[in-house]
């Protein structure tokens, strides 16, 4: 027997479900979709094919004819880890296409195989197959889906979060004409201390750049660090604004349950979302 009124109250709860999941109604212009989890919150984007074989998630800005586009690099979780899509999300509600490229080629991130707090000799080894070639080869793929499908874009950013940042500083060593900011928070650069030595790749980044470091990150990342150094003596800016209170990986994996990360997240967010203002 079905009581009267439970069909519409089904129903009812089901829209709201709906409709709560799709964000109508629940993102304004000031809303912050990059403190949720991509998990709790319907994304904005879709998945494009760059190649046969290597996929983006892609955000349109309201205004397709936007010439200004961001990369969003993941880091070791991937491209569906903590909140990397909703960071995305942000990112072209400000009038940015967005690209988060796949360079895993799955769903799957290092947790899958144990992550590294672990200690886990699987994923040191999964992790290692994602060499500089590898990394290189995919980003020249996608500039040129870029240059392919998006004519109008003439002005383009990147922003990298851990392993991300490292592959920020691939794509800017390969110096794309529009290509004209590159920007990353609790970057993990020393991956490049197992190939070409960071030394040598940071030399061959010609554009302006922003870190965020953690507190716990290599003081070659942080304010007269080496990096600061080297461009500075080439003459290029560098902009560089820590968060000595903040954990590595805060942006899109931290705790914003715990006010003093969300207001973390949102600083670092604001930081390179002005970076990109002033350079793109």
């Amino acid at each position: 027997m079905i009581f009267p009124g439970l069909n519409a109250l089904v129903k009812t709860l089901f829209i709201i479900k709906f409709f709560t999941k799709r964000n109508y109604g629940t993102e304004t212009e000031d809303a912050w979709p990059a403190l949720t989890p991509d998990s709790d919150r319907q994304n904005n984007g879709r998945i494009i094919n760059l190649s046969p074989t290597l996929q983006a998630y892609y955000v349109s800005p309201k205004n397709v004819d936007s010439n200004k586009a961001v990369f969003v690099h993941h880091d070791a979780n991937g491209w569906t880890g903590g909140r990397i899509r909703s960071i995305s999300d942000q990112i072209a509600d400000k009038g940015y296409h967005v690209f988060l490229v796949n360079f895993f080629d799955t769903d799957n991130g290092v947790a899958a195989y144990g992550g590294f707090g672990s200690g886990s000799l699987e994923a040191f080894q999964w992790f290692r197959q994602w060499t500089p070639e590898v990394i290189i080869a995919d980003i020249k793929t996608a500039m040129a889906y870029v240059d392919e499908n998006f004519n109008q874009i003439d002005s383009i950013g990147t922003i990298g979060f851990c392993f991300g940042g490292w592959v920020g500083l691939h794509h800017a060593s390969l110096k794309f004409p529009k290509l004209k900011a590159t920007a990353s928070c609790h970057p993990s650069y020393q991956v490049e201390d197992n190939f070409g030595g960071l030394d040598n790749l940071v030399s061959q980044v010609e554009t302006p750049m922003l870190i965020c470091p953690a507190g716990s990150d290599s003081d070659d990342f942080k304010k007269g660090g080496m990096i600061e150094k080297n461009f500075n003596a080439r003459g290029i800016p560098i902009e560089i604004t820590e968060f000595p209170d903040q954990r590595h990986g805060w942006v899109p994996r931290g705790d914003t349950s715990d006010p003093k990360v969300e207001e973390g997240v949102k600083e670092a967010i604001k930081t390179y979302m002005n970076f990109f203002e002033r350079y793109l």
